[in-house]
Protein backbone atom coordinates (compact mmCIF):
# COMPACT_ATOMS: atom_id res chain seq x y z
CA UNK A 1 0.00 0.00 0.00
CA UNK A 2 3.21 2.20 0.72
CA UNK A 3 4.21 0.97 -2.51
CA UNK A 4 1.12 2.48 -4.03
CA UNK A 5 0.71 6.31 -2.31
CA UNK A 6 4.34 6.96 -2.83
CA UNK A 7 4.22 7.69 -6.55
CA UNK A 8 1.03 9.70 -5.98
CA UNK A 9 2.37 11.63 -2.92
CA UNK A 10 5.06 12.40 -4.65
CA UNK A 11 3.01 13.70 -7.58
CA UNK A 12 0.99 15.98 -5.62
CA UNK A 13 4.17 17.62 -3.83
CA UNK A 14 6.07 18.00 -7.42
CA UNK A 15 2.51 20.10 -8.51
CA UNK A 16 2.20 21.82 -5.61
CA UNK A 17 5.70 23.71 -5.45
CA UNK A 18 5.33 24.11 -9.34
CA UNK A 19 1.95 25.95 -8.46
CA UNK A 20 3.60 27.63 -6.08
CA UNK A 21 6.02 28.93 -7.74
CA UNK A 22 4.13 29.91 -11.05
CA UNK A 23 1.56 31.25 -8.44
CA UNK A 24 4.45 34.28 -6.82
CA UNK A 25 5.00 35.29 -9.98
CA UNK A 26 4.04 38.84 -11.18
CA UNK A 27 1.06 39.09 -12.99
CA UNK A 28 0.58 42.13 -15.05
CA UNK A 29 -2.84 43.67 -15.00
CA UNK A 30 -4.77 46.22 -17.13
CA UNK A 31 -5.01 49.34 -15.97
CA UNK A 32 -6.89 50.45 -19.43
CA UNK A 33 -7.32 48.66 -23.02
CA UNK A 34 -8.86 51.04 -26.01
CA UNK A 35 -9.76 47.68 -27.65
CA UNK A 36 -8.07 48.80 -31.20
CA UNK A 37 -7.02 45.70 -32.96
CA UNK A 38 -3.86 45.89 -34.33
CA UNK A 39 -4.57 45.15 -38.42
CA UNK A 40 -2.00 47.15 -39.99
CA UNK A 41 -0.02 49.99 -39.70
CA UNK A 42 -1.39 53.32 -39.29
CA UNK A 43 1.11 56.46 -38.78
CA UNK A 44 5.00 56.46 -38.61
CA UNK A 45 6.73 57.47 -35.57
CA UNK A 46 10.05 59.44 -36.82
CA UNK A 47 12.95 61.10 -35.00
CA UNK A 48 12.99 64.24 -36.69
CA UNK A 49 9.45 64.79 -36.74
CA UNK A 50 6.55 65.33 -34.07
CA UNK A 51 5.36 62.71 -31.49
CA UNK A 52 2.81 60.75 -32.44
CA UNK A 53 0.26 60.95 -29.60
CA UNK A 54 -3.36 59.54 -28.98
CA UNK A 55 -5.71 61.11 -26.01
CA UNK A 56 -8.02 61.63 -24.16
CA UNK A 57 -7.45 58.15 -21.90
CA UNK A 58 -8.98 58.15 -18.90
CA UNK A 59 -8.03 55.84 -16.69
CA UNK A 60 -9.97 54.37 -13.63
CA UNK A 61 -6.31 53.25 -11.90
CA UNK A 62 -2.89 54.04 -11.87
CA UNK A 63 -0.98 52.15 -14.70
CA UNK A 64 2.89 51.71 -14.73
CA UNK A 65 3.42 50.90 -17.66
CA UNK A 66 2.26 51.55 -21.73
CA UNK A 67 2.31 48.71 -24.46
CA UNK A 68 1.72 49.52 -27.69
CA UNK A 69 1.98 47.46 -30.84
CA UNK A 70 5.07 48.27 -33.32
CA UNK A 71 8.11 47.30 -35.66
CA UNK A 72 11.10 48.83 -36.70
CA UNK A 73 11.11 48.63 -40.61
CA UNK A 74 14.88 48.80 -41.48
CA UNK A 75 16.84 47.36 -37.88
CA UNK A 76 16.42 47.76 -34.01
CA UNK A 77 15.46 51.27 -33.01
CA UNK A 78 14.44 52.94 -29.74
CA UNK A 79 10.97 53.84 -28.96
CA UNK A 80 10.03 56.55 -25.96
CA UNK A 81 6.99 56.83 -24.77
CA UNK A 82 5.43 60.07 -23.37
CA UNK A 83 2.53 60.98 -20.99
CA UNK A 84 1.20 64.36 -20.46
CA UNK A 85 -2.38 65.62 -19.35
CA UNK A 86 -4.84 65.77 -22.37
CA UNK A 87 -6.67 68.83 -23.03
CA UNK A 88 -10.58 68.04 -23.97
CA UNK A 89 -9.55 67.39 -28.07
CA UNK A 90 -7.08 65.26 -26.98
CA UNK A 91 -3.69 67.33 -27.30
CA UNK A 92 -0.54 66.71 -24.92
CA UNK A 93 -0.46 69.98 -22.72
CA UNK A 94 1.56 70.36 -19.77
CA UNK A 95 4.79 69.03 -18.15
CA UNK A 96 5.39 65.39 -18.52
CA UNK A 97 3.68 63.08 -16.14
CA UNK A 98 5.70 60.02 -17.37
CA UNK A 99 8.28 58.51 -19.92
CA UNK A 100 10.26 55.30 -20.50
CA UNK A 101 11.61 53.38 -23.57
CA UNK A 102 11.61 50.11 -25.28
CA UNK A 103 13.88 48.62 -28.02
CA UNK A 104 11.22 47.87 -31.14
CA UNK A 105 12.84 45.21 -33.53
CA UNK A 106 11.81 44.09 -36.79
CA UNK A 107 9.10 41.54 -35.84
CA UNK A 108 5.51 43.24 -35.37
CA UNK A 109 4.65 42.48 -32.04
CA UNK A 110 3.67 44.53 -28.93
CA UNK A 111 6.44 46.00 -26.91
CA UNK A 112 6.06 47.32 -23.25
CA UNK A 113 7.40 50.97 -22.01
CA UNK A 114 7.91 51.01 -18.36
CA UNK A 115 7.16 54.44 -16.77
CA UNK A 116 9.45 56.23 -14.79
CA UNK A 117 6.64 57.24 -12.59
CA UNK A 118 2.80 56.04 -12.37
CA UNK A 119 0.20 58.09 -14.30
CA UNK A 120 -2.26 59.09 -11.55
CA UNK A 121 -6.07 57.62 -11.95
CA UNK A 122 -8.88 60.09 -13.13
CA UNK A 123 -6.76 62.00 -14.97
CA UNK A 124 -7.22 62.58 -18.80
CA UNK A 125 -3.95 61.88 -20.28
CA UNK A 126 -2.24 61.76 -23.68
CA UNK A 127 -0.13 58.99 -25.20
CA UNK A 128 2.80 59.99 -27.06
CA UNK A 129 5.46 58.06 -29.04
CA UNK A 130 8.66 59.36 -30.46
CA UNK A 131 11.32 57.37 -32.11
CA UNK A 132 14.79 57.49 -30.62
CA UNK A 133 16.53 56.63 -34.00
CA UNK A 134 14.57 54.39 -37.19
CA UNK A 135 11.29 55.59 -37.90
CA UNK A 136 8.76 53.36 -36.61
CA UNK A 137 5.23 52.08 -37.51
CA UNK A 138 2.36 51.88 -34.96
CA UNK A 139 -0.45 49.20 -35.56
CA UNK A 140 -4.20 50.09 -35.33
CA UNK A 141 -7.55 49.97 -37.01
CA UNK A 142 -10.00 52.58 -37.56
CA UNK A 143 -11.61 54.52 -34.63
CA UNK A 144 -13.26 52.75 -32.04
CA UNK A 145 -14.11 55.68 -29.39
CA UNK A 146 -14.33 58.89 -31.39
CA UNK A 147 -13.19 61.10 -28.36
CA UNK A 148 -10.22 59.51 -28.56
CA UNK A 149 -8.02 61.06 -31.35
CA UNK A 150 -4.01 60.67 -32.65
CA UNK A 151 -2.11 63.51 -33.22
CA UNK A 152 0.50 64.23 -35.06
CA UNK A 153 1.82 67.39 -33.98
CA UNK A 154 -1.22 69.24 -34.02
CA UNK A 155 -2.77 67.58 -36.98
CA UNK A 156 -5.47 64.28 -36.49
CA UNK A 157 -5.27 61.58 -38.00
CA UNK A 158 -8.70 59.29 -39.01
CA UNK A 159 -7.31 56.08 -36.94
CA UNK A 160 -6.11 54.99 -33.66
CA UNK A 161 -3.07 53.06 -32.71
CA UNK A 162 -3.34 49.68 -30.59
CA UNK A 163 -2.84 50.71 -26.71
CA UNK A 164 -2.87 49.07 -23.26
CA UNK A 165 -1.38 50.60 -19.78
CA UNK A 166 -1.15 48.43 -17.41
CA UNK A 167 -1.35 48.55 -13.73
CA UNK A 168 1.47 49.92 -11.70
CA UNK A 169 0.59 48.01 -9.02
CA UNK A 170 1.83 44.15 -9.54
CA UNK A 171 0.56 41.51 -7.90
CA UNK A 172 1.34 38.04 -7.92
CA UNK A 173 -1.21 35.54 -10.10
CA UNK A 174 -2.04 34.46 -6.51
CA UNK A 175 -3.02 38.03 -5.56
CA UNK A 176 -4.62 38.60 -9.11
CA UNK A 177 -7.18 35.61 -8.91
CA UNK A 178 -10.00 37.95 -7.54
CA UNK A 179 -9.52 40.27 -10.50
CA UNK A 180 -9.47 37.29 -13.35
CA UNK A 181 -13.11 36.40 -11.34
CA UNK A 182 -14.51 38.99 -11.65
CA UNK A 183 -13.74 39.84 -15.70
CA UNK A 184 -14.58 36.36 -16.32
CA UNK A 185 -17.67 36.69 -14.75
CA UNK A 186 -18.88 39.39 -17.27
CA UNK A 187 -19.05 36.61 -20.12
CA UNK A 188 -21.29 34.66 -18.83
CA UNK A 189 -25.46 34.93 -17.74
CA UNK A 190 -26.44 37.87 -15.57
CA UNK A 191 -27.00 35.74 -12.66
CA UNK A 192 -23.49 34.28 -12.63
CA UNK A 193 -20.59 35.89 -10.72
CA UNK A 194 -17.15 35.88 -9.84
CA UNK A 195 -18.57 32.94 -7.57
CA UNK A 196 -19.11 30.88 -10.27
CA UNK A 197 -15.62 30.98 -11.54
CA UNK A 198 -13.92 30.21 -8.23
CA UNK A 199 -16.44 27.00 -7.68
CA UNK A 200 -15.34 25.82 -11.48
CA UNK A 201 -11.59 26.09 -10.06
CA UNK A 202 -12.62 24.16 -6.94
CA UNK A 203 -14.38 21.58 -8.90
CA UNK A 204 -11.07 20.97 -11.47
CA UNK A 205 -8.93 20.54 -8.47
CA UNK A 206 -11.48 18.54 -6.74
CA UNK A 207 -11.33 16.56 -9.90
CA UNK A 208 -7.51 16.13 -9.87
CA UNK A 209 -7.49 14.96 -6.39
CA UNK A 210 -10.33 12.15 -6.47
CA UNK A 211 -8.99 10.52 -9.75
CA UNK A 212 -5.38 10.63 -8.12
CA UNK A 213 -7.01 8.72 -5.05
CA UNK A 214 -8.72 6.57 -7.14
CA UNK A 215 -5.71 5.93 -9.34
CA UNK A 216 -4.12 4.81 -5.88
CA UNK A 217 -6.54 2.70 -4.53
CA UNK A 218 -6.53 0.88 -7.84
CA UNK A 219 -2.84 0.27 -7.60
CA UNK A 220 -3.52 -0.48 -4.07
CA UNK A 221 -5.96 -3.72 -5.11
CA UNK A 222 -3.36 -5.24 -7.79
CA UNK A 223 -0.83 -5.22 -5.11
CA UNK A 224 -3.16 -7.09 -3.08
CA UNK A 225 -4.65 -9.66 -5.80
CA UNK A 226 -0.45 -10.02 -6.65
CA UNK A 227 -0.33 -11.27 -2.86
CA UNK A 228 0.37 -15.21 -2.30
Amino acid sequence: MRRAWAPYAVLVLVLAVALTVFGLRQAPIRAYALGVPNQAPIVSANRSGPPVCEGPIDLGQRAGAVRIWAVSPRRTSRLRVIVRRASPGGLPVGPILASGTTAVTALPDPYTAQLNHPIAANVPVSICVASLATPIKLFGAQPVRPAVIIHVGRRSVGAEFSLVLLSAARPSLFGALGTVAERASLFHWSWMGPWAVWLLALSLIGAVVAGGIAVAQALTADDRDELP
